[in-house]
């Protein structure tokens, strides 16, 4: 299953507190990724690569990410 939202990405890094200890951020900062429906590019890399690790598959959507530039995270971390 893709995840497609900022609030399931969080869950399955196990929720918002360890969300934010893994990326050495404020649980407040994470909180305030839903509420936005943004995550501050600076966090995407890392993010996704984890995600890959994770064995999680992340729609390039829940970055904001459209077009041609979706396509190239779609090649980059979805495909196997």
């Amino acid at each position: 299953k893709q995840i497609t939202t900022i609030p399931d990405l969080i869950a399955a890094f196990d929720g918002p507190s360890p969300m934010a200890d893994w990326a050495m951020t404020s649980v407040q900062n994470v909180y305030n990724w839903m509420a936005r429906d943004h995550i501050p590019p600076s966090y995407h890399m890392r993010i996704a690569i984890e995600a890959r690790r994770r064995g999680l598959a992340i729609s390039p959507h829940v970055f904001g990410l459209e077009n041609d530039d979706a396509q190239a995270f779609h090649a980059m971390f979805c495909a196997a």
